[in-house]
């Protein structure tokens, strides 16, 4: 018979292809829809961090330009992609940072205690704008963001959107006050790539200076133009100045903007301003150059006085290490030439007897300082000093309202707060726009970095420490027309206190004072007190201290435990503090009367003997023994012609109980539940062999028809309170507790 042709096998064949066809398709649509919604999520996130690293860069700029403490921040340019398996992703996205030099240019400006460098001389300042812009595969036109002259904005390529990220405070008013706040940025940058960007800051010159200016002799009002990439942002901005103080902002071609000053006030009178300036470098840079030297106090010195001078720089700031000369070396103390100080400061002591009428100060090596502005005059005279220059003062007051140093422990975070108040009546100040910075954000960090007075003039920001870096930092604020305050700041483990047991006494009786000596070491770097206890077996506390204890410091301290009567164990006791504990085991010993062992029932086996010892600190006097039985043949005692049914021997002095009479019956006690008062007291003594005794009581056994039936033990064990027992024994001791010994028959 021919076979008949079988294709069953092409249907599973058939089904692998479809299901590998599936696989593939779905493969394909995710690949093409779901990493790229992935990855778009992922390069939005990295552009919200960019603009976070470049609101902390702002931010250290103005703590650098205030503190005059170089710093440190990053900016992480690009990103990765998560690693994918069975996905193709595409190259990191990259960023880049870059700087643009422009020039800063102020008209008609005068300053009348400036020694005539502000004269309404037109003065041109280079500075650079940084901007960061990301490079991504999905996400389509993220922000570029911009850092200029202290503004922070993003630029968004659709519709030409601007989104400022931080207030200006090129201009800022308050109150009555309106400050011009010029931070020049020098420096350059040029970075590109995925990984965090490190950008140093130097402070070429920190402002420290606040000085009072005007338009010039003429009346022309104050013009400041300043390069900018996004003339619609800077109009927005400069827009929301309160008051009057602006008069008009005009772009200037397509890169820059010049905003004018209002010249008068009201009143028409001449309208003043505060100005402060800065410079911060990219490269660390020396001094910057004299610019005018101004005096400090009066031109008008008698002789014997002293002349002050400053020497400041373009910035208005004091500069270091500046020559000073003295035109009449005769008529000063010393050579005739000195150098400033940290301050920018020169002192000269004019002699009682100068033999001129004026002195004249000049900066030696002048370098960029030309002309007068180098030079200054003083009048000497017999008279009084005249008032002093009021150049170097602020309009409002700055301080933190905290104690310094702040103390704060790793990981933690501590609000901190600040006053600002007029200086010249101590009214509060509200609405002042105000930097918070810190000069080492790798062991505290500030949220928010600028804050607003309100009401009362308080404002405040957070401080978070590192969770693992510990160290000191400097924490500034610093507000348009104010001075700049520090707080210094420790960030430091927290205060834990480690006990160790060293020794103790043990082991004691009871009724000694069981003494335990203890070591308490703080781990940590901040001073704490705590509570170290002593406890005893049952986790009662009964000894405790207060111990203060700076960062790393250790002491030791001995702690007591007075122990009485049942207290005796052998066990643990414990000494702790709020965050650690130690024990150890120590021995408490019944104290008094004890068991000493040698239990029998003697030859006849129907008699209980057992040694007993004082432990205690004074002699033992026994009085009294209550016997107890509990076995029914073995409920009464006889003890023959001797007749001594109980007898303590030995110590020092034997006691005993003897009966009374001639009869069995007069000479037979029972014993189910009896006391008998001793005839004669034994005492032990307190050492040596009179501190021991024997305890005699027998014979055991019951009276039955004129006869007495002696009870045989099989055996007699000692067992305690708890567990079952045939015999009992109480000696009653003057003055001291009862001692009861329990015996089981075996």
């Amino acid at each position: 018979m021919g076979g008949i042709g079988d294709d069953r096998g092409q249907s599973v064949q058939v089904g692998a292809v479809l299901l590998f066809g599936i696989i593939i398709v779905f493969l394909a649509i995710w690949q093409a829809q779901v990493v790229p919604a992935e990855n778009a999520d992922v390069e939005f996130q990295h552009s919200l961090d960019a603009q976070e690293d470049m609101q902390q860069l702002r931010s250290e700029i103005r703590s650098v330009a205030g503190s005059g403490a170089a710093r440190s921040t990053t900016i992480e340019l690009g990103t990765r992609y998560p690693t994918r398996v069975a996905f193709v992703n595409p190259p990191p996205a990259t960023g880049s940072l870059s700087t643009t030099e422009g020039t800063v240019s102020i008209e008609n400006m005068s300053a009348e205690e400036t020694n005539g460098f502000w004269n309404g001389t037109t003065r041109n300042y280079t500075t650079n704008r940084i901007v960061y812009e990301p490079s991504y595969s999905e996400y389509t036109n993220p922000p570029r963001t911009v850092y200029e002259h202290g503004l922070l904005y993003n630029e968004l390529d659709r519709e030409e959107t601007q989104l400022a990220e931080s207030p200006q405070q090129l201009v800022a008013t308050s109150g009555n006050t309106t400050t011009i706040d010029l931070v020049a940025l020098r420096g350059s940058i040029d970075a590109d790539g995925v990984e965090r960007e490190s950008i140093d800051l130097y402070p070429n010159s920190a402002s420290t200076r606040t000085v009072r200016v005007t338009p010039n002799a003429s009346g022309e009002p104050i013009t400041i133009t300043i390069p900018t990439r996004n003339q619609a942002i800077w109009n927005e901005r400069l827009s929301e100045v309160e008051g009057t103080a602006i008069d008009r902002v005009t772009n200037v071609s397509d890169s820059a903007v010049q905003i004018q000053l209002n010249a008068t006030d009201d009143a028409g009178e001449l309208r003043s301003y505060r100005l402060r300036m800065a410079e911060v470098g990219l490269e660390e840079e020396g001094n910057q150059e004299p610019a005018y030297i101004v005096p400090v106090g009066s031109n008008n010195v008698n002789s014997g006085g002293e002349l002050t001078a400053e020497v400041r720089d373009r910035y208005n700031n004091p500069i270091e290490g500046v020559d000073v000369s003295a035109d009449t070396p005769s008529a000063v103390s010393g050579s005739g030439n000195e150098t400033t100080d940290s301050s920018g400061r020169v002192r000269f002591a004019v002699v009682d007897d100068p033999g001129v009428e004026t002195i004249e100060l000049e900066i030696t090596d002048p370098g960029t300082c030309v002309g007068d502005t180098c030079t200054i005059s003083y009048d000497i005279t017999e008279g009084a000093s005249g008032s002093g220059n009021q150049s170097l003062e602020y309009e409002f007051d700055l301080a933190w309202n905290e104690n310094d140093p702040l103390q704060i422990e790793t990981g933690g975070n501590q609000t901190v707060g600040a006053t600002i108040e007029t200086r010249s009546d101590g009214e509060s100040v509200e609405g002042l726009f105000t930097d918070f910075g810190v000069n080492d954000s790798s062991v505290v960090s500030i949220d928010p970095l600028n804050n607003t007075s309100n009401a009362q003039g308080q404002l405040a920001t957070t401080l978070t420490a590192d969770d693992t870096n510990t160290g000191d930092a400097v924490l500034f604020a610093t507000a348009p027309g104010s001075n700049t305050d520090r707080l210094n700041v420790t960030v430091g483990e927290p205060a834990v206190f480690n006990v160790s047991i060293q020794d103790t006494n043990s082991p004691v009786n009871e009724g000694e004072n069981l003494t335990v000596n203890a070591t308490v070491e703080n781990t940590g770097d901040f001073e704490d007190t705590q509570t170290i206890e002593l406890l005893d077996f049952n986790g009662d506390v009964v000894d405790s201290q207060a111990v203060t204890l700076d960062g790393g410091e250790t002491t030791t301290l001995t702690l007591n435990w007075n122990t009485s009567s049942g207290d005796a164990g052998t066990d643990d006791i414990t000494v702790q503090s709020e965050d650690d504990q130690d024990t150890q085991e120590v021995t408490v010993s019944e104290s008094g009367v004890l068991y000493a062992g040698s239990l029998t029932t003697t030859e006849s086996g129907s008699a209980l003997q057992f040694d007993i010892e004082n432990t205690g600190s004074e002699s033992a006097l026994i009085e009294t023994v209550q016997v107890e039985s509990r076995i029914a043949n073995a409920d009464q005692l006889y003890n023959g012609d001797n007749s001594r049914i109980i007898e303590i021997s030995g110590g020092n002095r034997t006691g005993f109980y003897q009966t009374d009479g001639n009869s069995l019956s007069q000479q037979t006690e029972d014993v189910t539940s009896a006391s008998f008062d001793l005839n004669e007291n034994a005492e032990l003594s307190t050492s040596g062999s009179e501190q021991n005794a024997t305890v005699f009581i027998g014979q055991f056994g019951s009276r039955s028809r004129g006869n007495f039936n002696e009870y045989t033990f099989n055996g007699l064990s000692r067992v305690s309170e708890s567990d079952p027992w045939d015999i009992r024994v109480t000696l009653e001791v003057r003055d001291q507790d009862n001692v009861t010994f329990y015996f089981e028959e075996t």
